[in-house]
């Protein structure tokens, strides 16, 4: 038996080119997802000058950011201090309307007919 030569594929630029493309793109919208901070949103304050005055540009020192965010949290620990014990104590609900259903579960079961 004779094995027969297979013919040489054609070489495709287009699919080539287009492969490219799509994995590139999907490349940056991976690294936008990723939330690793670009080159233009990872600049650091300018360092000098008085830490509770911003800069000129708007940007306060990383110690200010810090205590800002410091209370931040210290403000939302207190609101979910208080809502932790609103939940403990419990919370009264009454429905004043119940909104029509499509679900089979919520249906009353037919009687079989006989």
């Amino acid at each position: 038996m004779q094995q027969q030569a297979l013919p040489a594929k054609p070489a495709r630029p287009y699919t080539n080119t287009a492969l490219t493309v799509i994995a590139v793109l999907l490349g940056i919208i991976a690294l936008n997802l990723s939330g690793l901070p670009r080159t233009a949103d990872a600049q650091v304050g300018i360092v000098g000058g008085r830490p509770s005055e911003p800069a000129a540009d708007g940007l306060i020192s990383a110690g200010e950011q810090r205590k800002m965010i410091h209370a931040e949290l210290k403000t939302l620990n207190e609101k979910m201090d208080r809502l932790q014990a609103m939940l403990e104590k419990g919370v009264n609900v009454r429905v004043l309307a119940m909104p029509a259903s499509d679900r089979a579960a919520d249906k009353p079961a037919e009687a079989p007919k006989q």
